[in-house]
C-alpha cells in the first residue's frame, strides 16, 4: 500500500522530502545549542533524567507536569552517552518529532486527503 502511494503520488515525495529538511533544520538547531542549556523543556527533562539518576522519586523530589516516559527516555540516553553530553540528550525530541511526523505521514488521513487537497 505504501510503496504504491510514493509511485503514484508526487506531492508525497515532495512532502517526505521537506519532512526530511525540516528534520536537519532542527538536528541543527539542537547541535547549535551546544554551549549552553536554555530554560526549555529539554532542560526540564534533562533535570529529571538527573533526578531518576540520583535515586531521587518523579513527582515527589522532582515536580514537573510531563509525563514520566520522558524523563525515562532522558534518562535512558543519558546512560548511554553520558549526562555531560546536554546535546546529545536533546537529541530526543527531534527524533520525537520526526517519529510523530512520519505517523501522520503515513496514516490514512494523509493519503485520504492528501490526494484531494494536492
Amino acid at each position: 500500500m505504501y510503496p504504491n502511494h510514493f509511485k503514484k503520488n508526487k506531492a508525497s515525495i515532495i512532502s517526505f522530502l521537506f519532512l526530511i529538511l525540516c528534520f536537519v533544520l532542527f538536528l541543527y538547531e539542537n547541535i547549535k545549542g551546544l554551549g549552553f542549556l536554555r530554560f526549555t523543556d529539554e532542560s526540564g527533562h534533562f533535570v529529571g533524567a538527573q533526578a531518576i539518576h540520583r535515586g531521587d522519586k518523579l513527582y515527589r523530589d522532582y515536580i514537573d507536569y510531563h509525563g514520566p516516559v520522558i524523563y525515562m527516555l532522558t534518562w535512558m540516553m543519558g546512560l548511554i552517552v553520558g549526562f555531560s553530553e546536554v546535546w546529545l540528550l536533546r537529541l530526543i525530541s527531534s527524533f520525537s518529532a520526526v517519529l510523530v511526523a512520519l505517523c501522520l505521514f503515513f496514516s490514512q488521513f494523509f493519503i485520504i486527503f492528501g490526494n484531494v487537497i494536492l
